[in-house]
């Protein structure tokens, strides 16, 4: 099973991403899956292959690396492509992003662009549009990058005081204990995760996550 880790918050006014994550539902997926395949790695004759869809977090490209990932595929609904260039400079991985073409303004930037970027952070190939669909190949020499490549460096000893005081905004499993109202009794429940209804569009899940905030003061 391979799950989308988590959801990019307090990204857009109004609104949160609706989509259900490991994060969101971390209990429950730990016992449905396991541990090991929140941050799966598929070790192949091609590569150690990853795939994630998050987009904007740096912790969660580094417990894929510290896993063993050599190739992450990534995808997006528009996307920043500095965002891909660092993960594989600052990981020594190789990343591709295939990403929708959407060409209309203001958000045309960040549509198609499709790319793949190597370790050392250079552009390997890219799709040249933004709102046209295109193919991209390049090389991978991948027994040539075994022979250099080590696990990432992190500061984890050096930071540790200062990420055991930081506390998240909002908690793991926001999602397993949810009262959304003006749903009507009796709806099929498709849309539940132990009988209790899911937030249905963007709105309702920003209700929520405000709702669930450990930063939104209650006064």
């Amino acid at each position: 099973q391979i799950w989308k880790p988590k959801n990019i918050m307090r990204y857009y006014p109004g609104s949160e991403l609706t989509t259900t994550t490991v994060s969101s539902v971390r209990t429950k997926f730990r016992e449905m899956y396991g541990v090991e395949n929140e941050f799966p790695v598929l070790q192949t004759e091609f590569g150690n292959i990853a795939v994630c869809t998050v987009q904007l977090d740096p912790f969660v490209y580094a417990a894929y690396a510290m896993k063993g990932t050599e190739l992450m595929l990534r995808t997006s609904t528009l996307f920043y492509r500095e965002d891909v260039i660092s993960t594989a400079l600052t990981y020594n991985m190789y990343s591709a992003m295939a990403n929708i073409p959407y060409g209309r303004m203001p958000f045309a930037e960040y549509g198609g662009h499709s790319m793949v970027c190597s370790p050392k952070g250079k552009v390997m190939d890219e799709v040249t549009s933004c709102s046209d669909e295109g193919f991209i190949k390049v090389d991978i020499p991948i027994g040539e990058y075994r022979k250099e490549r080590k696990q990432p460096q992190c500061a984890m000893a050096l930071t540790k005081d200062i990420f055991d005081q930081y506390v998240e905004e909002v908690p793991i499993d926001h999602l397993l204990e949810v009262d959304v109202e003006n749903r009507a009794e009796g709806d099929a429940c498709k849309d539940c995760i132990d009988g209790k209804k899911l937030p249905n569009d963007g709105k309702e899940m920003k209700a929520l996550i405000d709702q669930k905030s450990r930063w939104i003061s209650e006064e």
